[in-house]
């Protein structure tokens, strides 16, 4: 059986010993500076946070504001539901493009 060399001696104290007693301090080894806090962590920082004032601009060509997108009617749904895979197209070639904002046909 093959014996293993005893593991390096580690900064920490070993366990149960040389810990000080609840509320008080402990004094590093010599060479060892207090533990830095975690990453990401910033006990002592402030982030402020503000909302800028810039209004966006869509691509509706009425009001410069909404963005237009695509509205399917009922009567297309029922078409791609009930006829599968031609329904889809005739529910494609029925869509209304409106605008979000200002509800405009485009």
């Amino acid at each position: 059986m093959q014996t293993y060399p005893p593991p390096p001696p580690s900064a920490y104290p070993p366990p149960g010993q040389n810990y000080p007693p609840p509320g008080q301090a402990y004094n590093y080894p010599q060479g060892y500076g207090q533990p830095q806090p975690a990453y990401g962590s910033h006990p002592n920082s402030t982030v402020i946070v503000t909302q800028a004032g810039v209004v966006g601009i869509g691509n509706c060509p009425h009001c410069r504001r909404g963005f237009i997108r695509d509205q399917y009617s009922p009567i297309g749904l029922v078409l791609a539901i009930c006829f599968f895979p031609l329904g889809i197209i005739c529910c494609v070639l029925m869509a209304e493009k409106r605008c979000n904002s200002c509800g405009v046909r485009c």
